[in-house]
């Protein structure tokens, strides 16, 4: 996380940090409510912000965080 507040500075990376933790709270309790990927049945996208989404999997009780993408520089 410090490179966040290093980079976005300490606004937005406190209002990402807390998104981020209320999402993770979410899928703690739903772990099922992310979009089911395309090509990979078992890979779930949770939409974060505009601009970035966490890619995750779930096995039996245990939501597994694959990766956190910056969806704007896809484009």
């Amino acid at each position: 996380m410090r490179y966040l507040y290093d980079t976005w500075g300490d606004r937005s990376a406190e209002k990402f940090t807390d998104n981020l933790q209320a999402s993770l709270q979410r899928l703690e309790e739903h772990p099922f409510i992310g979009k089911q990927d395309n090509f990979i049945s078992s890979m779930r996208e949770l939409v974060l912000s505009k601009r970035h989404s966490l890619f995750y999997t779930v096995f039996d009780d245990i939501v597994l965080i694959m990766n956190i993408v910056n969806t704007a520089r896809q484009r």
